[in-house]
C-alpha cells in the first residue's frame, strides 16, 4: 500500500504556512485599498519584473502577478473581468473561457447565499467565509472567500481572493481521524486494565471502536479449525444481519479474500482503502448498503498463535493510511498482550482451582484416615484391654483364694471352739489388705486404659514398673522372666498411658512367640536410658526372631503371623502410630542373639 505518509507535526506546520499565506495576502489587499503601494517586484524564472500600480489595473496586476491565490475582478453583476490562471487551474476550466463568466456559477449551492451576501458586504470588513468552489470534474473544492471593493473605470467593482484550503483540510480531516485512532487505542488500552474475560474484551473493544472512533462497524472473529471459517463473537455498529449473512473462510477463496481473511493467513495487517472498486471483496453490495467504504483488519494472537481477527469499516474511502496503519498493528499487540495476560490468569486459577480441589480430597484422605487409625487404635486398646483382663484374672486369682481360706478360717474355729477375739481380728486385717490390694488392682487398670487428653511430662521407669505389674503374675505362671534395667531416669513429655499399651503390646507379641517357638528359660529384657537427649527402651527376648521376609511387614496393618482367631494384625501398627505421629518419636525392630529387639526413641 503506497500512501504519503507524514507526521502529525508535519501536518501541523503546513497548515501554519498556509494561515501565514492568508494573512500575507489579506495585508497585501489591505495595503492596496488604502493606497499603501506603488509598485510590487515579482520574482520569475527568468528574472525580476516590477509592476507599477496604475488606475483600475494596480490591484489586478498584483493579484494575478503575485499572488499563488485564485483572484479575479468582478463587475457589479458578478460577472470576471480578470482572472488569474490561478483561479482557472483551481477551477480546472480554460482561463479564456472564465473571462466573462459569472463566478457565482462555480459555487456550490449550499453556499450561494453566503457568497451572494459577502460580496454586496464587500466594502465592509469581514473575516474570511470558508466556502467551496464546484470544478469542471464535478467535485467540490474548499476555498477560503475574501473581497474587496475597487475603483473601474466608469463604475464600481470587486477584486476577490480564492485561497485553496483542501490541503489545509485534508491535514485537519488527517489530525482528526489520528485523534480519533489515537482515542480508540487509549480506550482499547483502558478496557484491557479492567479486563477480566476474554468475551468482555471484545465486546469492550468493538465498542470502543465505534464510540470513540467513529467508524462505521467493529467486529472480532475467532478463527474455527473444524469448518476453516472465521465466527463472529462480538460487534458494534451498523450490522444490520451482515454478520449473519455472511461466511469467511481461511482459504483463499471468493469468502476468504477480504481484508478479514487475508489478516488471518498473513498473521497481520490488511487494508482497503476502496470497497467499492476492489475486487477481493465477495460483499461489496452488502457493504455498499451499509456505508461501508474503507476496511483494514488487523490479527490477533494467543501464544504467538492467530486465533482471530479484529475488523473495522469506515464510510470513508481511503480512510487507512500507512500512519493508521501503525497505529493499528501497535494495537493488535496490545490486544495479543492483554490475551495472553488473560489466558495466563485463566490457567493460573485453573491450577489454583486444582489445587484447593487436590488439598481438599487431601484432607478428606487425611480425615479418613484418622478416622481408620482411630478405629485401628480403638480396635487395638480393646483388644488389649481383653489381655489386660486376663492378666487381672491371674492377678485376682492367688489374693481371692487366700481370702476364701480367711473366711472359711473364722467359720471353722467358731465350730470346733477355738474362735477367739485375735484370730478374728487377724483375719478381718488380713482380708482387709487383700480387699486393698484388688482393689489398687483395678485403679491400675483403669488409669493404664484410660485415653491421655493431653501431652504431659512423664517418668520412662514409672509407665515400665506400672505395665510390668500388671503382667507379671500371667507371666510367672507361664515361665517368662521380665528382667528390667536402667541408666538414670529419662524421661518424655507425650501421652504416658498410650507409651504404656505400646509396651505392653510389644510384651504380649513377645508372650506369642515363646508360645510359638516353644522356647526354654523364656527371658525378656527390658532396659532405657537417655542417648543424645532422647529417651531410649528397648524390649529384648530369645523367642527365635523374626523371619527376614516378614521383618519389613510386621508394621502393616492386619498384618499377623498368628493363627486365625488368635492376632488382629493392629497391634505393632497401631504402636508404631503412636510413637512416630503421636510422640513424634521412632520404633523399629531388628533380630539380634536368638531373639528380637524392639527400640523406641523419643
Amino acid at each position: 500500500m503506497e500512501t504519503n505518509k507524514k507526521s502529525r507535526n508535519e501536518l501541523l506546520a503546513e497548515i501554519e504556512e498556509l494561515s501565514r499565506r492568508l494573512e500575507e495576502a489579506g495585508q497585501i489587499l489591505t495595503a492596496i485599498r488604502n493606497g499603501e503601494v506603488d509598485a510590487v517586484v515579482v520574482s520569475r524564472p527568468e528574472g525580476e519584473q516590477i509592476f507599477t500600480l496604475q488606475g483600475a489595473e494596480r490591484p489586478y496586476r498584483v493579484l494575478v502577478e503575485t499572488m499563488n491565490e485564485g483572484a479575479a475582478t468582478l463587475a457589479p453583476d458578478g460577472t470576471i473581468l480578470y482572472g488569474n490562471r490561478c483561479l482557472a487551474t483551481m477551477l480546472q476550466i480554460p482561463l479564456e473561457k472564465l473571462i466573462g463568466s459569472p463566478l457565482a456559477s462555480y459555487v456550490a449551492p449550499a453556499d450561494n447565499a453566503l457568497f451572494s451576501l459577502r460580496l454586496q458586504m464587500c466594502a465592509e470588513e469581514f473575516e474570511k467565509e470558508e466556502i467551496s468552489l464546484l470544478t469542471e470534474s464535478g467535485n467540490q473544492l474548499p476555498v477560503l472567500f475574501s473581497c474587496v471593493s475597487v475603483e473601474l473605470t466608469d463604475r464600481q467593482g470587486v477584486n476577490v481572493v480564492l485561497t485553496d484550503i483542501s490541503a489545509r483540510k485534508q491535514a485537519e480531516e488527517q489530525i482528526l481521524r489520528l485523534n480519533r485512532l489515537y482515542a480508540v487505542r487509549s480506550g482499547t488500552n483502558e478496557t484491557i486494565v479492567y479486563a477480566v474475560d476474554r468475551d468482555a474484551l471484545f465486546r469492550d473493544i468493538c465498542r470502543v471502536a465505534v464510540d470513540k472512533g467513529g467508524f462505521r462497524m467493529a467486529w472480532i472473529g475467532l478463527v474455527d479449525e473444524a469448518s476453516r471459517t472465521i465466527n463472529p463473537v462480538a460487534w458494534s455498529g451498523f450490522n444490520e444481519g451482515l454478520l449473519e449473512n455472511i461466511r469467511v473462510s481461511l482459504r483463499e477463496t471468493p469468502e476468504g479474500s477480504g481484508t478479514t481473511g487475508s489478516a488471518i493467513r498473513t498473521e497481520g495487517l490488511s487494508i482497503v482503502n476502496d470497497i467499492m472498486n476492489d475486487p477481493r471483496f465477495s460483499f461489496r453490495e452488502e457493504a455498499e448498503k451499509r456505508g461501508y467504504r474503507s476496511s483494514a483488519a488487523i490479527s490477533l494472537k494467543l501464544n504467538n498463535q492467530v486465533i482471530g481477527v479484529l475488523t473495522l469499516y469506515s464510510a470513508d474511502k481511503d480512510f487507512f493510511n500507512a500512519q493508521f496503519a501503525d497505529l493499528l498493528l501497535q494495537m493488535g499487540l496490545d490486544i495479543s498482550f492483554a490475551l495472553n495476560s488473560l489466558d495466563l490468569e485463566a490457567r493460573r486459577m485453573e491450577a489454583e482451582q486444582a489445587l484447593r480441589d487436590e488439598i481438599i480430597e487431601r484432607l478428606q484422605l487425611t480425615e479418613a484416615l484418622h478416622e481408620k487409625e482411630r478405629l485401628l487404635i480403638l480396635q487395638s486398646r480393646m483388644a488389649a484391654m481383653g489381655e489386660m483382663l486376663i492378666n487381672i484374672s491371674h492377678q485376682w486369682r492367688q489374693p481371692l483364694n487366700v481370702l476364701g481360706l480367711k473366711v472359711q478360717q473364722i467359720g471353722l474355729s467358731f465350730e470346733l471352739g477355738g474362735f477367739s477375739k485375735e484370730l478374728l481380728d487377724t483375719n478381718i486385717a488380713k482380708a482387709m489388705e487383700i480387699i486393698f490390694h484388688l482393689s489398687q488392682t483395678i485403679d491400675d487398670f483403669r488409669d493404664f486404659s484410660a485415653p491421655d487428653k493431653a501431652k504431659s511430662q512423664f517418668k520412662v521407669g514409672l509407665v515400665v514398673t506400672k505395665t510390668v505389674s500388671l503382667l507379671k503374675d500371667n507371666f510367672r505362671e507361664l515361665g517368662i522372666a521380665i528382667d528390667v534395667s536402667s541408666s538414670g531416669e529419662p524421661q518424655i513429655y507425650g501421652h504416658p498411658n498410650e507409651y504404656g499399651q505400646v509396651l505392653l503390646n510389644v510384651l504380649m507379641n513377645a508372650k506369642d512367640a515363646f508360645a510359638e517357638h516353644g522356647t526354654v528359660d523364656e527371658r525378656i529384657t527390658i532396659r532405657f536410658w537417655t542417648e543424645d537427649g532422647r529417651a531410649v527402651l528397648t524390649i529384648t527376648d530369645n523367642a527365635g526372631g523374626i523371619k527376614e521376609e516378614i521383618i519389613d511387614k510386621i508394621f502393616d496393618p492386619y498384618y499377623t503371623t498368628k493363627e486365625l482367631g488368635k492376632g488382629t494384625g493392629v497391634g505393632l501398627f497401631m504402636s508404631k502410630t503412636i510413637i512416630e505421629k503421636n510422640m513424634a518419636g521412632r520404633f523399629s525392630v531388628r533380630n539380634v542373639d536368638n531373639g528380637a529387639e524392639f527400640r523406641i526413641e523419643i
